[in-house]
Order: structure tokens, then C-alpha cells, then sequence
């Protein structure tokens, strides 16, 4: 064994982080996101992950570099936290001090944008007044677009897509109308990022289609739980799109309530 001797003789410098910032350009979506935690790197040194708003200790003094990653929760879990592949880094140069906070607001306030090269295959904001997302045999009931109050739009957007069931419509299932084609499945990160808000159960998962249609496999990736407020969730799809990596095309859909039975 060996003892490794601290830089600055064990007493630490703090950093504190209570808040980042995420920008979209044109055609990106909203820039709405829930980015849960930061994951710190020190010299190109992983230091750790940590929730936000956060204060932590670093065994650093002086000069350093840092780079900052912001995390998510897959599929909504605390439990899978990772930083998102499709989220850029901030990288900045500070001067850290022992036994000092180093306050990284103002003009220090970690960005973040998505890669340049980021592929978005699909995108349903609702805001042309119309949905994509189209009901299928099963569902007796639509999307319909709605425009509520501010506390209704804390999304970031101007409308929403609202399902309403009640008794003469008890179950929905929507799809995006045109099919996606190439999308990646040999193992390269696939995720779909969904704002909801809603008071029952709802279904998250894909259609796969064979042989240009002629063959479907229909499969649930997560279940999204009743919240009354917005939540942003990253669904991770890779390894489900790499099952079905010989499909022609996919569709992406959303389903919740009960069939009625047949009397």
C-alpha cells in the first residue's frame, strides 16, 4: 500500500452549484429540461455526483480545471442516474481557495445546450394547433389541443396535447402518424424525452414493423405515474430498438385507461 499526499494538506475548498441553465436552438424543442444532478470532473478527474442545488468538498486548491455534466434520471428512476449523452459539457477554468465556497452563479452558471450532432427523428410540441399523434383501432378517444393557464403551460410551451377519459371513452392509445425509419439500433443511444402531466397511468412504448408492415410487434417500455404536476422524463430506448434491429420502421406510442369489455 502507499499514502498518497493532498495538494493542500486535507483541507478542502467548496464549490456550490445551485442551479444550471439549458438553451435550444431553432427546431430543438423547448428548452425545458430536468436536469436532477452535475457530475464534476476536476482535471479531467472524476470527483463525483452530486443533486441539485448542491455544496460539496474538493481536496483542490489554486487553478483548476472543471468540467461539469449534467444528469438525468432514466426512464424517471432516481435509482438509474447518468449524465445525458445528448447534453453538451461546460468546461471553465476557477480558482479555488481552501476552506472558501466557490459560487458558481452569475455568469459561472453551468450551460448546457444538446451535441451538434444530435438527431432529432421526431418532435410533437402541438403548437401548430394540430397533433401528430394519431389514435389507433384500439382507442376510443383523441388528442385534442389545449391552451390553459400559466401553471398549465410550465412546460415551456404555449399548448399541450390533453387526452380526456370519462365514460363513454375509457381508453386511449395515440401514435406519431408517419413512421420512423432509420432510426439507429445498433446500440447507439435512442431516448425520447416526454413532458407530462396526467391522473392515471400511462404507457410508453413502440411499434416495430416487418416486412413493410405486413408483420408488427407491439412492446411497452415504462409506465409513467399520475403526477399533478409537470415532469420531464428520458425514456431510454436503445436497448429495445437494438432487439428489434431487422424492423423497417417504428412507431412511438402512448396508451393508458381500460378496454371495455364486450357484452
Amino acid at each position: 500500500t502507499s499514502c498518497e499526499e493532498y495538494t493542500n494538506d486535507g483541507i478542502p475548498s467548496f464549490i456550490q452549484i445551485d442551479s444550471v441553465d439549458f438553451y435550444t436552438s431553432n427546431n430543438q424543442g423547448t428548452d425545458y429540461q430536468k436536469i436532477y444532478d452535475v457530475w464534476v470532473y476536476i482535471d479531467n478527474k472524476h470527483v463525483g455526483v452530486y443533486e441539485l442545488p448542491a455544496l460539496f468538498p474538493v481536496l483542490y486548491k489554486g487553478q483548476h480545471e472543471i468540467i461539469i455534466r449534467p444528469g438525468i434520471q432514466v426512464n424517471g428512476i432516481a435509482a438509474t442516474r447518468m449524465y445525458y449523452p445528448f447534453f453538451t459539457r461546460d468546461t471553465m477554468t476557477v480558482d479555488l481557495v481552501q476552506d472558501e465556497i466557490l459560487n458558481l452563479s452569475g455568469e459561472l452558471t453551468p450551460t448546457f445546450t444538446y451535441m451538434p450532432q444530435t438527431t432529432f427523428k421526431w418532435m410533437e410540441d402541438f403548437e401548430s394547433f394540430q397533433s401528430d399523434l394519431v389514435k389507433t383501432t384500439k382507442s376510443n378517444t383523441v388528442v385534442h389541443i389545449y391552451s390553459g393557464d400559466e401553471r398549465d403551460m410550465e412546460h415551456g410551451g404555449n399548448v399541450c396535447g390533453q387526452i380526456v377519459l370519462k365514460d363513454s371513452t375509457t381508453y386511449f392509445e395515440v401514435y406519431n402518424n408517419e413512421k420512423l425509419y432509420d432510426i439507429p439500433s445498433l446500440g447507439d443511444n435512442v431516448y425520447l424525452e416526454i413532458s407530462y402531466k396526467c391522473d392515471d397511468v400511462m404507457t410508453v412504448g413502440i411499434y416495430a414493423y416487418y416486412d413493410y408492415g405486413s408483420n408488427i410487434v407491439q412492446t411497452p417500455i415504462m409506465r409513467c405515474n399520475p403526477t399533478d404536476e409537470w415532469k420531464k422524463v428520458y425514456v431510454y430506448m436503445t436497448n429495445t430498438i437494438a432487439n428489434y434491429f431487422s424492423a423497417d420502421s417504428f412507431r412511438i406510442y402512448l396508451s393508458g385507461g381500460s378496454i371495455a369489455e364486450e357484452t
